[in-house]
């Protein structure tokens, strides 16, 4: 009933169609000046825009996904093809609308707009709305291709953070743009539901739900980036972003960061931390280094059952070292918090949350799992968890050590290896002497700059 009434209202109330085949063409020509308005961009042609089922979204998603996976990726053909498609089908249900960097096609589905609206009691009359809403987002994101070539704007920084960043950039001016364009036309209703369906709205920028937590911060910490800019600098600033994309999420975090770049690591700490992860792991592996960004700190947080507002006190989060190999790895990670109190509430936080989780998994006949603290190694505070399944064909471990000593935190992480606690403190001393001796240089240069914790702009 409600999609019949939907397309009713979309060909009832627009003007004349210039093709009578597609009742969304007049809808299309009356946002395409509102969208260039509220970006400061002209459109050079316009979209084609796509009527589409969940079938089809799931079709362009995993062709999208899987072309990403392949560039950005050492996954195999095969695994980039699993991997997308299982997102692709996850995503399908979820999505509204698409703008498919690839064929250059805005897909809309009525389908999903309409079992929305059921599930969350929404009135009838708010279908044309919802679609206008969401056909501005879906012309952003084609204004912006027009301009910036999404695909570049995506692959461009090579890390997943970097990915993430220019993730949130992408979606966060597709959000504000369609903002604009509903606060234009009245659509405030239309508008409040899109953030809550999609999980940004102002009450859910630091969800405790984890499966909220990925579409608040993009959608939600990534508007806030572009207003906050946008404020700053205008439209033309916006699309030197698209420009030069951020490469950090902790720049979306924290928008004022933006000018002042990543604080490098402390001398030899990079160094420390390859040999760390070599000695647990194995000559033959292959060794990568990633940045370890604001997305991911808050998401560990969040996993690990803190409030995420703790990853505002991160004053610094450099790299992860990892080693592995086919269902191996071991990964070595720093984080340095403004203050001890901090960096201790860090690992408390982690270790309750691991004491916790092995308790639940008492009576499970296939889980052996432990929880408590590390004392190979001298450290202010320390927390460990281990968790060994039995479940299928391949049993699984999974092992985590968290040392804090000053500002300053040690994460050791292996999986399907278990390195003895001897082992694990002589791979841990020398990254914990790195960071010490940069603490003491801090503490001694009467040139040391003042830390810079930025608050998470509103």
């Amino acid at each position: 009933m409600l999609h019949s009434l939907l397309l009713w209202t979309l060909t009832a109330t627009a003007a004349p169609a210039p093709d009578a085949h597609d009742p969304l063409a007049p809808l299309v020509a009356e946002l395409m000046p509102l969208v260039e308005a509220a970006a400061g961009a002209r459109f050079t042609e316009t979209p084609e825009v796509v009527l589409a089922d969940q079938t089809q979204l799931a079709e362009v998603l995993y062709e999208e996904q899987r072309h990403l996976l392949t560039r950005l990726t050492d996954l195999t053909d095969d695994e980039a093809a699993e991997a997308a498609r299982a997102s692709a089908d996850n995503l399908a249900a979820v999505f509204a609308g698409k703008y498919g960097f690839l064929d250059k096609r805005l897909y809309l589905s009525i389908d999903v707009i309409t079992e929305r609206l059921e599930a969350q009691g929404a009135p009838a009359s708010l279908a044309g709305p919802m679609v206008t809403v969401v056909l501005a987002h879906e012309l952003a994101h084609a204004l912006q291709d027009q301009h910036a070539e999404l695909e570049q704007v995506v692959s461009h920084a090579g890390t997943a953070d970097g990915v993430m960043a220019a993730n949130c950039l992408v979606e966060g001016h597709a959000v504000w743009v369609h903002e604009q364009v509903a606060a234009s036309l009245g659509l405030h209703q239309a508008s409040d539901m899109m953030a809550h369906a999609l999980g940004y709205h102002a009450d859910a920028r630091t969800p405790r739900d984890p499966d909220a937590f990925y579409t608040a911060y993009v959608y939600g910490l990534g508007r806030d980036f572009v207003d906050w800019h946008t404020r700053d600098g205008g439209t033309e600033r916006i699309w030197g972003l698209f420009a030069e994309p951020p490469a950090h999420t902790a720049v979306i975090a924290h928008p004022r960061a933006w000018a002042e770049g990543r604080r490098p690591a402390p001398r030899g700490l990079a160094r420390a931390m390859r040999r760390a992860a070599r000695r647990l792991g194995h000559p033959d592996w292959t060794q990568s280094t990633q940045p370890l960004g604001d997305y991911d700190v808050r998401e560990q947080l969040l996993m690990g059952g803190a409030g995420p507002q703790l990853a505002d006190r991160v004053d610094s989060a450099w790299h992860a070292q990892s080693i592995g190999g086919p269902g191996l790895g071991v990964q070595v990670q720093t984080l340095r918090f403004d203050a001890p109190a901090m960096a201790q509430a860090y690992v408390l936080n982690m270790g309750r949350h691991a004491a916790f989780k092995t308790a639940a998994m008492h009576d499970d006949d296939h889980v052996i799992a432990s929880a408590g603290v590390f004392d190979g190694i001298a450290s202010d505070v320390s927390a460990r968890e281990s968790i060994a399944l039995s479940m299928g064909v391949v049993p699984q471990e999974l092992g985590t050590v968290w040392l804090a000593e000053g500002r300053d935190v040690v994460q050791i992480i292996t999986v399907n290896r278990s390195p003895s606690d001897r082992h694990i403190a002589r791979a841990a001393r020398p990254v914990m002497r790195a960071l010490r001796k940069d603490r003491r240089r801090q503490r001694h240069s009467p040139w040391a700059e003042p830390l810079r914790v930025a608050s998470v702009e509103r």
